[in-house]
């Protein structure tokens, strides 16, 4: 079968590869003064080769011409705060290229084919890496705090401040649980239950939203909330559909409890926001950074990774993140890059992963309020992923009307 001029078979399997490389496979690192590599950046040449090919096939959108401005803009940041002779400053150009890459070869490919071979057995093969890992059998943690940068939260995982036993919040091969729960999120949303289908795949959905509790990210948690509440009243004629499917979420909540304590995921519901540890640890860097921000408003500090490598700085937010990097015109670039698919699916609500799309986001956005989804090296390549079976979808679907 064919599909443009490169075969469709070859495609779904680079594409099946770059997927279940960013989420199973380690980085890779060459040597101290060079940054970590993920085995996608192996092939990437490959896939610019295959979209080089088709590139009479590709339909290019608003949401690509704010990716261009945004990266030139970038390189002005960099040589305005004077630091081209810094290259890690110029890896976030790359990662943005890559973002953009993958999104466009998403575009290209069979995205009914894809989901139906690939997306569930990568999914069980993250499930069942993340089960060795929660419980450790056969001491697999030790293959997750050496090759996947488990470290610290490896040597703490399941332990309190004193070394003593305490809730677990599930890391698998993120190596992080809030960045975990993101991942989950993202096949939470793939497999959430529609009326049209059969109730033998919700079990593919409670999967995924029981992994997503393992993890205990208090803030995905209000994500997931609000992606019920938003599903619920924009699809008003499966609102007591979409309630049950609440209902049943909920007992997988209570149902998670069995498995492990949720002291740290209740804490969200009986704690005052002022009383979280991690909230006031946060707020102390985002007032230290709000401060650098008012010294260059406009066009930020450029990417200046070293400022937060030498500092030990995390900056835990992702909006704050990008205007201390890029001021606040960047900000608004950044606001247009992430919200352009989302404006796009509710202007095409009817097409195949437009709802998709939608709740991702607003996964994403939330997140970005505590964490930083759109810099994570496995997180920003899966919204990568569904901006691009969005976009082919409107591109399909339009061909065919």
């Amino acid at each position: 079968m064919m599909n443009g001029l490169v075969s469709n078979k070859l495609k779904l399997v680079v594409s099946a590869f770059i997927m279940a490389s960013v989420l199973l496979l380690p980085e890779i690192k060459l040597s101290s003064s060079l940054p970590t590599i993920q085995f996608i950046d192996l092939i990437l040449p490959f896939v610019v080769l295959i979209l080089f090919i088709e590139r009479k096939f590709i339909e290019i959108s608003q949401f690509y011409f704010i990716v261009i401005v945004f990266f030139f803009y970038i390189i002005f940041t960099i040589f305005y705060n004077g630091r081209q002779d810094s290259m890690r400053d110029f890896f976030e150009l790359y990662k943005l290229l890559k973002w953009i890459i993958i999104a466009l070869y998403f575009s290209t490919i069979d995205t009914h084919q894809f989901t139906k071979l690939y997306i569930k057995p990568i999914f069980v093969f993250i499930v069942t890496a993340n089960m060795f890992h929660y419980f450790n059998w056969f001491n697999f943690n030790y293959i997750v705090e050496h090759y996947y940068a488990g470290g610290v939260h490896i040597q703490t995982f399941g332990l309190n401040s004193l070394g003593q036993p305490t809730y677990k919040r599930m890391l698998g091969l993120s190596a992080n649980p809030n960045i975990n729960s993101i991942v989950f999120s993202f096949f939470s949303v793939l497999f959430y239950p529609r009326m049209n289908k059969g109730w033998k795949k919700i079990i593919w959905f409670v999967i995924a939203v029981l992994m997503l509790f393992l993890c205990q990210s208090r803030t995905n948690l209000l994500a997931l909330v609000v992606v019920f509440l938003f599903t619920i009243f924009y699809k008003m004629s499966e609102s007591k559909y979409m309630i049950r499917i609440m209902l049943i979420v909920v007992g997988v909540y209570l149902g998670s409890m069995l498995i492990a304590s949720s002291s740290y995921l209740n804490s969200l519901f009986v704690q005052k926001i002022n009383n979280h540890a991690s909230i006031m640890g946060r707020m102390e860097v985002w007032s230290h950074l709000w401060e650098m921000i008012k010294e260059k408003p406009f066009f930020g500090h450029g990417p200046n990774k070293d400022y937060f490598y030498d500092n030990g700085l995390y900056a835990e937010n992702e909006f704050m993140l990008q205007t201390w990097r890029y001021g606040f015109i960047g900000l608004v670039l950044f606001l247009g890059l992430i919200f352009t698919p989302m404006i796009k699916a509710f202007r095409n609500s009817s097409k195949k992963y437009s709802i998709e799309i939608i709740q991702l986001t607003i996964f994403y956005v939330i997140n970005s309020l505590t964490n930083n989804p759109f810099s994570d090296r496995i997180t920003i390549v899966l919204f990568a992923i569904m901006v691009g079976m969005f976009f082919n979808s409107v591109k399909t679907e339009n061909t065919h009307e």
